[in-house]
């Protein structure tokens, strides 16, 4: 048997002497370290980051005192080392450090000896995790290993069964672990993608100190490469501009999460998804699926890419700052809380959450209903919202889940009971079910959060199992009209020429509905009814901003009325001579707007006198611009208050139709109807006095 020879060399003026007692060359590489105890802690270290020292061909072992040194307050890697080797959340880093001294020769089981790694041309040498770790540097003059010199080797060429052992005298530290992020994400030669884009947002934004700052327990970062910002339709130019420089930094604080989350640790982990907050303080969705790591449901490209006190992934596509509206596109994606259908309500209103509390100046508090809430719903009506012709009532519907302020659940379940109002105006009960807050919409619609606090830049997204209908959906312009007390003789009239089912049920309609005051000024015969009725109906939704810009309308029958915008702006529209003074009352089959007459009608030229007509035209209960669309929702409830001219007060009771004033200049007498038991006198009468006059 050969015993091993002895290798001293002078380091730093310092002899150190490694000795050992067992026949190298017959032991293994794991054998050697373990007999020797100059190497226990480098052994410590292998055995806690699972990796065998068979693994390797050639082993760079640092002695005990290596590690000493590292131990010390003036070295330079002391603050993050402790770390390393003592927080389980760097344990990655403590593998890369570890790893760097166990490597491979130009074939897997061919070692190579000192004078064959400095050759004066070979410029690396293979890692035994080299997925993992990637290649040591090899500098040939001066001889160097990564960051340390030749001089660091006390012992070269230990022969085992596995290759050669060399003792240091240093700890080998990678380079790239003495690099911060930043300039990591710079230098990305080595790397299948680009990262500078990304690293040039963070310098424009002034956050690199921010980014390569030692935490407590460390910082992640996620990277998308950059040709994924084009894909991901991140206009850069104006994302640089001075008017988006705090967007710009909400935008790389999105990317940030305090801790380490290495693969292993999210793997690790018993939930497939889950909830980080990140350094913009909004949460950020976890997802394990298929053996791949999301982001935001963005899918993780470039795992574990270590730095000194940091790691970051490269990722599939940019993260914007996560407003409502995005935690309704992408968490559906990769987790189970299906908000998909809260999504396509927010594609086809074209509504933007984050944009419409900053136009409030209010937080926001959104209730999603799930897809299995949506299941439950009328789908023919959910899908008509989707189409564009409906996106005002698809609107209306959107803001019927969304309220004023910042609330969590349990802030809701400690207010219950109580109510709480939406932003169409609905108010509603709120109510709760032991820690779950409820919304009732009287007893046949109860809506559960179970699920939610999602913390968005904007506001609050919970989930509910039931969707609260709106009456821009529940009503239809029929049942909008019943239930207002000012428009009885309009409903009536509609019943009594038996239109109810088509003004209940066809679509897409638009109604015109005179208030109960206009009918009081008009007679008309039976047998106009219907024709009536049908002046005032058009086919399609038209809303106030758009008949605004049109000179005429044409009714279902054909009748055109003429549109004319009055007044010192021309704030004042009217159809067919009729004033317009509410607009765009949404209904489940159309849309219904309120006028001052019955179209088409020609008015007594003497006031009534027990209820004088208005002699002037009604203020508008909002005044609307022709050219735009009408600001914030639009009223969704018919009973609102109508504004009308000074003076006017609702009569309880009809006037009597049979005084002189109802007709004009001596002219035949007329008819009015105003009510199904009058109207069906009158027939009986005129049939009478025809059949007489026959007879005479």
């Amino acid at each position: 048997m050969i015993l091993r020879s002895f290798h001293l060399l002078l380091v730093a003026s310092a002899t150190l002497v490694v000795t050992t007692q067992v026949n190298a060359q017959t032991t293994s590489n794991a054998g050697y370290l373990e007999s020797d105890p100059e190497m226990a802690r480098f052994l410590f270290f292998l055995n806690r980051i699972g990796l065998s020292p068979g693994d390797g061909d050639i082993i760079m072992a640092p002695v005990n005192e290596a590690f000493g040194n590292l131990d010390k307050a003036d070295h330079p890697q002391y603050e993050v080392w402790l770390k390393y080797k003592e927080q389980p959340e760097f344990i990655m880093h403590l593998k890369h450090v570890i790893t760097s001294h166990v490597l491979l020769g130009d074939e897997v089981g061919v070692p190579l000896r000192v004078g064959e790694i400095w050759d004066n041309s070979r410029t690396d040498l293979r890692t035994a995790s080299s997925g993992l770790v990637g290649n040591a540097t090899i500098t040939q003059d001066p001889k160097m290993i990564e960051d340390v010199p030749f001089s660091a080797i006390v012992s070269a060429d230990i022969a085992t069964t596995d290759g050669y052992i060399n003792a240091l005298s240093e700890v080998i530290w990678p380079r790239y672990l003495a690099d911060g992020i930043i300039n990591q994400l710079f230098d990305d030669r080595s790397w299948k993608y680009a990262f500078t884009t990304m690293a040039n947002l963070i310098l424009h934004t002034g956050m690199e100190d921010k980014i390569d700052a030692i935490y407590d327990n460390g910082l992640t970062l996620l990277v998308p490469p950059n040709r994924r910002f084009n894909r991901g339709e991140i206009d850069l130019p104006l994302l640089l501009s001075n008017d988006m420089f705090d967007y710009c930094k909400e935008f790389v604080l999105s990317h940030m999460v305090s801790y380490i989350h290495h693969s292993q640790s999210i793997f690790a982990k018993e939930e497939t998804q889950y909830l980080l907050i990140s350094e913009r303080k909004t949460h950020l969705w976890v997802a394990t699926t298929e053996n791949q790591i999301r982001f935001q449901s963005e899918l993780v490209l470039l795992f574990d890419q270590v730095s000194r006190a940091g790691l970051w992934h490269g990722i599939d596509l940019p993260l914007k700052p996560p407003s409502i509206r995005d935690f309704t596109d992408f968490t559906w994606k990769s987790t189970d809380q299906d908000t998909s259908d809260c999504m396509k309500v927010f594609i086809n209103s074209l509504v933007d959450s984050r944009r419409l509390g900053e136009e409030m100046g209010v937080k926001l508090t959104m209730f999603c209903p799930s897809g299995a809430a949506f299941k439950q719903f009328n789908n023919e009506d959910y899908q008509r919202l989707l189409e564009p012709e409906w996106r005002r009532h698809c609107t209306e519907f959107l803001m019927n889940m969304i309220t004023e302020g910042y609330h969590t659940r349990a802030e809701l379940v400690s207010k219950a009971p109580s109510t709480i109002t939406f932003l169409n105006g609905a108010t509603y009960d709120l109510r709760r079910t032991g820690d779950a807050v409820r919304i009732k919409n009287g007893p046949g619609e109860q809506a559960r959060s179970y699920f939610g606090d999602l913390i968005a830049t904007d506001g609050y997204l919970h989930m509910t199992d039931r969707v609260i209908t709106p009456t821009a959906v529940s009503r239809s312009v029929y049942d909008q009209t019943k239930e207002n007390p000012d428009y009885s003789l309009v409903t009536e009239n509609i019943d009594f020429v038996d239109m109810q089912d088509y003004i209940d049920r066809d679509l897409p309609i638009t109604f015109l509905a005179p208030y109960d005051r206009a009918w009081w000024r008009v007679r008309f015969s039976t047998i106009d009814g219907e024709a009536i009725i049908n002046r005032h109906i058009f086919r399609g939704l038209y809303f106030c901003d758009v008949i605004a810009n049109m000179t005429e309308i044409t009714s279902v029958k054909g009748d055109v009325h003429a549109v004319e915008l009055r007044g010192d702006n021309q704030e004042n529209l009217f159809i067919g001579g009729a004033f317009v003074f509410d607009c765009d009352i949404l209904a489940r089959n159309g849309v219904l707007h309120h006028i001052d007459r019955v179209l088409d009608m020609e008015y007594p030229t003497e006031p009534p006198t027990t209820s004088p007509a208005p002699t002037g035209t009604p203020a508008p209960s909002v005044s609307f611009q022709p050219s735009q669309n009408p600001a914030g929702p639009p009223p969704t409830v018919s009973f609102a208050n109508i504004n009308f001219q000074s003076g006017y007060v609702r009569p309880t009771n009809p006037p009597n139709f049979y005084e002189p004033f109802f007709t004009s200049g001596g002219s035949a007498p007329t008819l009015s109807y105003l009510g199904k038991n009058n109207m069906l006198a009158t027939g009986v009468t005129l049939v009478v006095s025809t059949m007489l006059l026959l007879l005479c």
